[in-house]
């Protein structure tokens, strides 16, 4: 085990405020390689509870410290090998905690190949420079640049000595860790984000007119529009800056540089100074900055594709149904896929949905007909593709001849298409085409949408903002730490899940969910968690980490099919024991549990926290977390976007979550936009308080634009606005020509029992009159 930096534990104790005995906890199981999920749930009285976002938080940010250590390390070493390190240089470095501080200080020892300056120290004018530097008495700049012209073969003219020099001088002030840091904070507290169009580029894209001459705090700018403004950066219709007062960072170099000597020498300095600022500090501090400012609104943008993610994953599966999925088509048909409650492929056929001609129809009616009648699905899951609604069309009013038929579902489709053409899809369904497979991943969506969805990479999945303008490493890697929370929340039948979703599950990765799943071709089913041991690559420790993660239905042990760990068996057989039961007869009446003494079970693992998981565990074995399947209910009538008129009240599912607002899906193949004004009556800061992905929510429609080629369709979640009453006018033929009766002004309105008491007096008390 790697030894615990107890000062690196302090510091995250500090920053994210948590007990510091909980934080060393969860360091040291992390460093034993405990799982996140596994401490989260099976580790709770060493963690105290804090749930498994708090204990990400603590990973990361140790990680992130003890690299910076290593980097310190790295840094220390290379200096004392050049003979410059001085002890008051080691001090700073190793105080330091912030990584572009740390490397301001490294950067004037740092081996570089191009620098302004590299070129005039390699001809040997550095010791000329040291002399501008002389103050007492003040240098002779003219004869320092002749002495300079004499002595060096590469210097030619006074002329190249005074630029050399000054090129020397400017690099040293400019790669002051003092200035710089500063001017760094400067930046950081009032830069701006300032984008410009492009010279002729005004009519070419009105899609960033918003930004064509715009200027936000970058401390303050939103990720979606500092995103949007790189894009448009990228696509070249923008030019993007961060300005901040050059002045100040003159002021911040004068007041560091000790300054004096004769007025030519003062004069010159300052000019080494204005050209340091112009051309070293500004550009090079700007650019760091703007990362920074990107890489925040990467992990804003991340962070709200994690949301939209894990509410995806965590959609509510309808289960063991048989259902026909739908993949959408025009001239080749739409390819329908039969699958059972097991989500094994049955069947398959192609109906020519859109034909118009009614003998097709009938047809088709009665090919749907005998599909129904033969496979008794209670969901038909249509794919949202290009045709979707079409399909949906023709297959509502098929289905509306059928008694009792099954419910028609849209269902989001983005990445099937990465999934159909995919080695697995290929293994899974050899002898059917894309088109089938697709139809087969619609139907097993709908019936468990984590198990389907893990077959993809995340990132693919589409339910990001500007996911593709931010960090593609740190998102596939957040991504994946997320896809992998939801998969240890709701846990992998051992004998069903695949070999993406097994790699998902604490303790497993690709290789050793491929041995399971091969294991499993080879030997049959497993009949309890207990043989997973037998699986090659699967020790102890690993066994440790991802039994409790793993069910077993049907085996040979009831305890395998439900959260509790192997390891806590032993305390579920004292329970019942103590009952009289044996463990069927207490799992059949969960009530029973309710009447122990739960201290009496308490050990040096198990306290409070892991006696109550277990007896929650035995009341509702095997229990799902995800929400029960809602339906949402598009309307017949409309097909097209351009059906849609200003004040129709619709039912959607949020298809989107970003940080300005939610798209809804209301069936017309086009997701319109309830901006964030439009989502709540009240006051929403972040869309997420209030929606999430896969919610069915009702909407109004505001309206439909099109502009290039686009179309925009806005929504609101708000009520519809109250008809005013019509003024009552005086009667016709009455009081006509005569002045309007002037008003008296309205007072105002006495709220309260002791208002009126206070007014008129109180009935119950004598007046002094009587």
């Amino acid at each position: 085990m790697t030894p615990i930096r107890e000062d690196l534990v302090d510091q995250v104790t500090s920053e994210l405020q948590i007990e510091g005995t909980l934080v060393h906890n969860v360091v040291e199981l992390l460093e034993e390689g405990a799982s996140v999920p596994f401490i989260a749930r099976y580790r709770q009285e060493k963690s105290g509870g804090i749930g498994l976002s708090m204990i990400q938080e603590i990973e990361f940010r140790y990680r992130e410290l003890v690299a910076l250590r290593a980097r310190k390390r790295a840094i220390i070493k290379n200096l004392k090998k050049l003979d410059k390190l001085p002890p008051e240089m080691e001090s700073r470095i190793e105080a330091c905690d912030d990584k572009a501080a740390l490397e301001d200080l490294y950067l004037p020892y740092k081996a570089r190949k191009e620098s302004i300056a590299r070129v005039w120290l390699d001809k040997g004018l550095m010791p000329f420079a040291e002399q501008v530097l002389t103050f007492d008495p003040p240098a002779d700049l003219e004869a320092i640049f002749a002495k300079a012209v004499e002595e060096l073969d590469g210097v030619t003219s006074t002329e190249e000595a005074q630029e050399g020099i000054r090129d020397i001088l400017a690099e040293l002030f400019a790669e002051d860790a003092e200035v710089r840091g500063q001017a760094r904070e400067l930046a950081r507290a009032s830069g701006k984000i300032v984008s410009k169009v492009v010279a002729g580029k005004e009519n070419e894209a009105s899609r960033f007119q918003n930004f064509y001459d715009f200027a936000e705090p970058a401390a303050e700018i939103p990720s979606h529009r500092l995103l949007a403004i790189r894009r448009g950066e990228k696509e070249g219709y923008l030019i993007m800056t961060l300005d901040f007062d050059r002045d100040k960072i003159v002021d911040i170099m004068r007041n560091r540089i000790l300054l004096g000597g004769g007025e030519a020498q003062l004069k010159f300095i300052n000019e080494v100074i204005d050209f340091a600022a112009d051309n070293l500090v500004k550009p090079s501090i700007a650019r760091e900055v703007r990362g920074e400012t990107k890489r925040r609104a990467d992990m804003e943008s991340i962070r709200v594709f994690i949301d939209n993610l894990r509410d995806m994953l965590l959609a509510s599966p309808v289960g063991q149904a048989t259902v026909i999925g739908v993949d959408p088509g025009n001239r080749t048909g739409t390819r329908l896929a039969i699958v059972d409650g097991e989500g094994q492929f049955v069947d398959s056929a192609v109906l020519f949905v859109n034909e118009t001609e009614e003998e097709k129809l009938e047809e088709t009616r009665a090919a749907l007909l005998a599909l129904v009648e033969k496979h008794t699905p209670r969901f038909i899951a249509v794919g949202n593709g290009s045709t979707s609604r079409e399909a949906e069309k023709v297959l509502r009013s098929l289905l509306a001849k059928i008694e009792n038929g099954p419910e028609l579902v849209m269902i989001n489709e983005a990445g099937v298409s990465v999934y159909s053409a995919s080695d697995q899809a290929k293994e899974e369904l050899p002898n059917q085409d894309v088109a089938a497979r697709a139809a087969v991943s619609m139907a097993r969506r709908i019936q468990d949408p984590l198990a389907e969805l893990s077959k993809i990479e995340p990132r693919l999945i589409g339910v990001g903002q500007y996911q593709h303008d931010v960090n593609q490493r740190l998102l596939r890697e957040r991504l994946a730490i997320e896809a992998s929370a939801c998969a240890n929340l709701v846990g992998a039948d051992v004998n069903k899940a695949s070999a993406q979703f097994l790699a998902r599950i604490s303790g497993l990765n690709e290789q050793l969910g491929e041995s399971i799943v091969e294991h499993r071709k080879q030997n049959g089913p497993f009949l309890s968690r207990a043989r997973l041991t037998e699986v090659k690559g699967i020790g102890a420790k690993t066994f440790e980490q991802s039994a409790g993660f793993l069910r077993v239905a049907d085996g040979e042990i009831p305890l395998d099919n439900t959260q509790i760990h192997p390891e806590s068996y032993h305390i579920v057989e004292r329970i019942a024991q103590d009952l009289g039961k044996n463990l069927d007869e207490v799992m059949a009446d969960p009530a029973c549990l309710d009447t122990i003494d739960q201290e009496k079970y308490f050990d040096e693992k198990a306290q409070a926290a892991t006696i109550t998981h277990i007896v929650e565990q035995l009341k509702k074995p095997g229990i799902d977390p995800r929400q029960p399947y809602e339906a949402v209910k598009f309307r017949d009538d409309l097909s097209d976007v351009n059906d849609l008129q200003p004040g129709m009240e619709l039912e959607g599912r949020v298809s989107n979550v970003t940080r300005f607002g939610a798209f809804v899906d209301v069936g017309v193949h086009h997701d319109g936009l309830v901006h964030i004004s439009e989502i709540s009556t009240r006051f929403v800061s972040d869309p997420a308080e209030v929606v999430h992905v896969g919610q069915v929510v009702k909407v109004r429609v505001l309206g439909v634009e099109a502009e290039e080629g686009r179309t925009r369709l806005s929504l609101s979640m708000k009520p519809a606005p109250r008809k005013p009453r019509p003024k009552k006018g005086p009667p016709a033929g009455r009081d006509r020509g005569r002045r309007p009766k002037p008003q008296r002004p309205r007072k105002e309105r006495m709220r309260t029992l002791d208002d009126l008491l206070n007014r008129f007096g109180d009935p119950r008390k004598p007046r002094i009159d009587e």
